[in-house]
């Protein structure tokens, strides 16, 4: 499994899924790139559109690791 954004294969330590408010999980470093984006300190959701504010850059590594995706990609490179 991929991040919709950047395409990259998620893991628990490089490409960070992670989950928004809204319940869609992005990699960390692409919602980090999406927050520098004007308005600073938003988030939209490339899927649903809703808005997300944060304060600072650091919470979006506060926002809760998507696990049951990352459970699935281990799986399936231990099956490989």
């Amino acid at each position: 499994m991929e991040c919709p954004v950047c395409y990259r294969e998620w893991d628990s330590e490089k490409v960070i899924p992670r989950n928004l408010p809204c319940g869609h999980s992005y990699c960390e470093d692409d919602l980090k790139s999406l927050w520098e984006r004007p308005p600073k300190g938003q988030i939209t959701c490339p899927t649903c559109c809703q808005d997300h504010e944060f304060a600072r850059l650091d919470d979006i590594e506060k926002l809760v690791k998507n696990w049951a995706v990352i459970a699935y990609v281990e799986m399936h490179q231990r099956q490989k």
